[in-house]
Parts: structure tokens; C-alpha cells; sequence
């Protein structure tokens, strides 16, 4: 197994006045004997320091300060978000830089040694239960593929979130949205936060070509966005007519011309979250009961089935002739669709946000846009990032609680400061993005970020969450049946599920 070490200086003094010392103080020295306080310098001294250079922000305001003197904190980090966690130096890369960056202002603010140990793959389940089950308290963090991260919650493998000392999960660089759905009975596992950019990169949008869009005098869907009409159906009327044999073969493949590509499933599951049509809901004591039986569920499944199948303009890529061959090992129909947008070929292509960082190449000009609403009523547009995005937890066998919320808290808030206003503001906005409008949708995009307990936990609860996907790929419409055959199961599953909160 592959680690990393971030050279840092091994002690950091902090020098601040006895009042700030104050506000700051709590009893973690107590709790932590390697937390040394910062020495109490001369008010006197620091007057003059600050009368001769403007006083800069501190990141880090409200979190005790102190050093641990080198002490080691170490991230358990799936292989591919590894670059999330981990840079040896600066390169001259924005992103790069700003993770570089942020890692040696949380080490040498707080006196520790970040380390990262690379788990190959995609899936840190395996690695943390042996480790756990060896009780040697390998970790302070886990990095999870969010999809997969309740077998660990069922487990019992995860401290409560809520009761670690520094975590401040109330704040802006954790998600508040994720807290609230993902608490019950005052209990919270697994988080997403600011410590890695993926929750942002996985966010789903929806690209259009500008080309594609002057060329057919369509209206402007930045105008259509801002005035709340950029809808389900406006999608679907702007895309009809859109599909065209471009080359004469009498076939419609990979050199012809499309209205909407939707190329997985998972794209019609987060219509739940753009329509806010939740998989689950709480009831007064706070305990989600499914709502997968509800009218508006079933509506929304029937709208989706015939969006995969029978839309005019919209294709299905696992529906359709030909595209169907290309969901095998590799996925190749993600990179198929992507070529043919960069070639103008689509209209809407939902996605995720990261693609934008592919789209550098695109020749001619896209746009951003958020998921359509379900009607012009909705009051907000809403959206969620695909299931591979960082769920992150803190091992039981943890052997410093308070010293994994300090750090982890620091972490969240330096990422907060310095790597997502790098990503977005600097690389995303700047780099990628190819008009001021799309400023405006992203700002839009990440207020509407939205979380289900049904769909977040659904490999845990007989993927009833994700009965959407199962829908669309089914020969005909069977929703309700499928739904009743199920019920029980459900059911079942989701109260065992539970049984992990009581």
C-alpha cells in the first residue's frame, strides 16, 4: 500500500492577543496532551505588527489553535480521488496548487503530517473492515464512494458524526443539506464536504450547444433559466425535430444528429431531485418512510420511461439500436456521447459538471445549465451529484476522536477557503466555462444541490431508490407492478436499514 507524506514544519506557534485566546479556548488541551497551546505574546508587540500590514482574514477563526508537534493524521483515500488529497508540490496547476497549498497551511497551522494511503480501486469497504476489525486505528478519515457507503453504516463500522468534538457541521463546508436528509434519531454516519472537490465535479447539469442553438433559432436557455420557464417540457418541445440522418445511411448512430442523449440511468434517477419528488420523506420523529407508492412517483416514473423510449428528439443510449453495444467494459457510450456533443451532434447533454474540464477542445461554444424544473411552478431548480462522490467517515476504532475532528474540521474549512474558490472561481468559471451567463447557472446549480435518504442509501434498502432506473430499462411500463411486487422487501430493508440509527 502506497503512502504519501507532506513535508511540513513540525511546530507552529500561533501568536495571538489574550482576548482572542478567549474566544477561541475550549477544553480540547485536555483532551488531546499533544495539543500544545500557542504561547501569549505582548499586546504591545502585536499592535505594532498590525499597524504596519493590514490584518488578513483568519481561515481558521472559531477552531482552537495549538500544535500536535508533527503528530500524523492519515486519510484513507480511494485511488482514483487520491489527487483530491494528496499533492507533493506545486506545478503551476491551479487545482494542483490549491490542494498543495491547503495542505501545508492546515500542517503547519496546527503542527501535523497529512498522510494518504492510496486504496487501489474504487472502494475502500474491504480495507476499512479489516481495519477495524484488527483495532489497530489505522485512520482518522475515510474517503467513500457514496453509493456503496451504507454496508459500512450497517456495519456499525462509524462514529456518529454529531458527537465528535470541532466537527462544526452546521457551517457552509460541510453540506447542510446532506446533515439534515442523513440524520436520524440525532444520528449521522457519513457526511460529503468541501475536503474534496468531487462532490462538486460529480454535481449533475445539463450542457448545451450554442451551435446547435443559433443554427435553429431556438429560444436562449440562460433567459429561460432566469425567468424560471426552463422546464421539463421546454427541453422536450426544443428538442423535438432536432434528430436527423445526417449521414443517409437510413440509420440514427453515432454520426447523426440528437435533440437530448441520455447515455445511464442514473440521469433519469435525479429527476427525483429536479422535480423534488423525494424517494423518501420523515415523519414527525424525524424516521424516513418510503413514498415510492405516491401519485407523484408514479408520475414521475411514466414521464421517465417515456422520455427513455418514446420521445421524440431524445435518445436513450441503452434503449436504443446500436448505442446498446457500447455499455461494456470500459462504458465506452460515456466517451461516444461526449464526442458527439464536442461535434455538435446534441442539443442537451446531461451530465456532470467535471465534463467541462473535457469540453476545453470543443471547438464551437457550449452552455450550463441546470436540471430542468418539473413545471414553471417549481419554485427552485434542484439537482445531486452522482453516487461516486466522497461520503466521508470517521472509523470507530478512531484512536483520538478529538484529534480526527480537529484536523478534519480544518481540512473542510481550509478546502472551503482556498480549493473550492480555486476550482470554481479560477479553473471553472475562467478555464472552462466560455461565457459570463454560465457563472450565474453555477451559482444556480450548486444552491440547488439536494440530497435523498432513499437514493443516497438505496444499495442498502433493496434499491428502492433507484426503482427509476429500474423502470427505464424495463420492455414496458410496469411501474406499478414492480412497486407492489416489491413492497415488502422495501420495506423490510429500509427498517433493517434503521436499525443502524437506533
Amino acid at each position: 500500500m502506497k503512502i504519501k507524506n507532506i513535508t511540513a514544519a513540525l511546530l507552529f506557534i500561533v501568536i495571538t492577543a489574550a482576548a482572542l485566546l478567549t474566544a477561541c479556548a475550549s477544553d480540547g488541551a485536555a483532551n488531546n496532551p499533544d495539543l500544545q497551546k500557542p504561547v501569549d505574546a505582548d499586546p504591545a508587540d502585536i499592535a505594532n505588527e498590525n499597524s504596519e500590514s493590514p490584518i488578513e482574514e483568519d481561515m481558521f477563526a472559531g477552531i482552537e489553535k495549538g500544535t500536535y508537534n508533527g503528530r500524523e493524521f492519515t486519510i484513507l483515500a480511494r485511488e482514483p480521488m487520491f489527487e483530491e488529497f494528496y499533492s507533493e508540490e506545486e506545478t503551476g496547476d491551479v487545482i494542483n496548487d490549491s490542494i498543495y497549498k491547503r495542505n501545508v497551511t492546515v500542517e503547519d497551522t496546527f503542527g501535523v503530517k497529512i498522510n494518504v494511503i492510496i486504496n487501489p480501486g474504487d472502494w475502500t469497504e474491504s480495507t476499512i473492515k479489516k481495519a477495524v476489525m484488527a483495532g489497530d486505528g489505522a485512520y482518522e478519515l475515510v474517503d467513500n464512494y457514496a453509493a456503496w457507503v451504507g454496508s459500512l453504516v450497517t456495519s456499525g463500522l462509524y462514529l456518529n458524526l454529531l458527537d465528535i468534538p470541532h466537527l462544526r457541521l452546521t457551517e457552509p463546508w460541510w453540506s447542510q443539506h446532506a446533515v439534515d436528509e442523513l440524520t436520524v434519531n440525532g444520528k449521522l454516519f457519513v457526511v460529503p464536504g468541501d475536503i474534496s472537490l468531487n462532490l462538486w465535479k460529480t454535481i449533475m447539469t445539463v450542457f448545451f450547444s450554442k451551435g446547435l442553438r443559433q443554427n435553429f433559432d431556438l429560444e436562449n436557455p440562460y433567459e429561460l433559466v432566469k425567468s424560471g420557464q426552463w422546464t421539463f417540457d421546454k427541453m422536450i418541445e426544443m428538442s423535438k425535430g432536432m434528430s436527423a440522418d445526417l449521414n443517409g445511411d437510413g440509420l440514427m448512430y453515432t454520426e447523426d444528429r440528437y435533440g437530448t442523449f441520455i447515455y445511464d440511468d442514473l440521469t433519469f434517477v435525479n429527476f427525483h431531485n429536479a422535480f423534488n419528488i423525494p424517494t423518501t420523506l420523515k415523519d414527525a420523529n424525524g424516521i424516513p418512510h418510503s413514498t415510492l407508492d405516491s401519485p407523484e412517483v408514479f408520475e414521475l416514473a411514466e414521464r421517465m420511461y417515456n422520455l427513455a423510449v418514446s420521445t421524440e428528439g431524445v435518445i436513450y443510449g441503452n434503449q436504443a439500436d446500436g448505442f446498446n453495444k457500447l455499455y461494456t467494459s470500459g462504458y465506452p457510450i460515456v466517451q461516444t456521447s461526449l464526442d458527439m456533443f464536442m461535434n455538435d451532434q446534441i442539443l442537451f447533454y446531461p451530465t456532470t459538471l467535471g465534463v467541462a474540464e473535457d469540453l476545453r477542445i470543443m471547438e464551437t461554444d457550449f452552455g450550463i445549465l441546470p436540471y430542468p424544473k418539473k413545471d414553471a411552478l417549481q419554485s427552485e431548480y434542484k439537482t445531486a451529484s452522482r453516487d461516486q462522490h466522497t461520503m466521508f467517515g470517521i472509523p470507530i476504532d478512531v484512536k483520538d476522536v478529538d484529534f480526527a475532528g480537529h484536523i478534519a474540521e480544518a481540512l473542510c474549512v481550509a478546502s472551503n477557503k482556498i480549493v473550492i474558490p480555486a476550482y470554481y472561481d479560477i479553473a471553472l468559471i475562467n478555464k472552462f466555462t466560455r461565457d459570463d451567463e454560465s457563472a450565474e447557472m453555477l451559482d444556480i446549480i450548486r444552491q440547488g444541490l439536494n440530497f435523498d435518504f432513499g437514493i443516497v442509501f438505496a444499495a442498502q434498502t433493496n434499491q428502492a431508490g433507484w426503482m427509476i432506473r429500474t423502470s427505464v430499462n424495463q420492455k414496458s411500463f410496469s411501474f406499478a407492478s414492480t412497486i407492489e411486487k416489491s413492497a415488502v422487501k422495501n420495506e423490510s430493508a429500509l427498517e433493517k436499514f434503521l436499525a443502524a440509527f437506533e
